[in-house]
């Protein structure tokens, strides 16, 4: 067990991915009810303004950062190799839908909110010429008796199988290699007691500051 993890135990929590967690509502929609009886999920975390300002933040200061490969010389000196097929992906173009900016800011996003993120590889001659997002709570994550990753998820109605090898997964800290740990799963109590917090003021306000 990791140190996190046996931190973690002090207090009863367990060391999970995020999968672990059914985030599904009454609706369908992605989520889970907290002890405040609201419930939790990206977009009504998304909701709270403290939540809205710290994500908005760091996945578009992240995001507005440039994303290169490169490579240490004989020298040690690392330099930028732009002739190399996946550049152009990382750091221009990694897909047709969307600029470099987008598409990392939704994967930082993925992992502020997630705790992971997640693209899928497209290759074409067995060079990557594509990289697709993925929705965090789309996505299934098991190891397979053979020892490989395997994902699965569903994308306007079409469910996909994948192994790791064509899956892009960056995972949070204090995880594991199924996936890191999510922010809405250990923050669920905090968020459902301040969205419930929200809804009781919007209430008096509505009624004319009465209870």
């Amino acid at each position: 067990m990791s140190l996190i993890g046996k931190a973690l135990s002090v207090v009863g929590l367990q060391l999970k991915s995020a999968h672990d967690v059914r985030w599904t509502d009454e609706r369908g929609q992605g989520g889970s009810a907290g002890n405040a009886g609201e419930v939790v999920s990206a977009s009504s975390s998304l909701g709270l303004s403290a939540v809205w300002g710290c994500a908005n933040l760091i996945s578009g200061t992240l995001s507005s950062l440039p994303f290169e490969i490169r490579r240490h010389t004989q020298e040690g000196v690392a330099e930028v190799v732009r002739d190399h097929p996946v550049h152009k992906v990382i750091y221009a173009s990694p897909n047709y839908d969307q600029t470099a900016l987008d598409f990392w800011d939704f994967m930082n996003l993925s992992l502020e909110l997630w705790g992971n993120a997640y693209a899928s590889v497209v290759r074409r001659d067995g060079q990557v010429t594509a990289l697709y997002p993925i929705q965090p709570e789309a996505m299934s994550v098991r190891r397979l008796g053979t020892g490989r990753i395997e994902y699965r998820w569903a994308e306007n109605g079409t469910d996909h199988v994948r192994l790791d090898r064509d899956v892009l997964h960056i995972r949070g800290p204090g995880g594991n290699p199924l996936g890191g740990m999510s922010t809405l799963r250990f923050g669920l109590q905090t968020f459902s007691s301040a969205l419930a917090a929200d809804r009781a003021a919007a209430g008096m306000f509505r009624n004319g500051l009465r209870p």
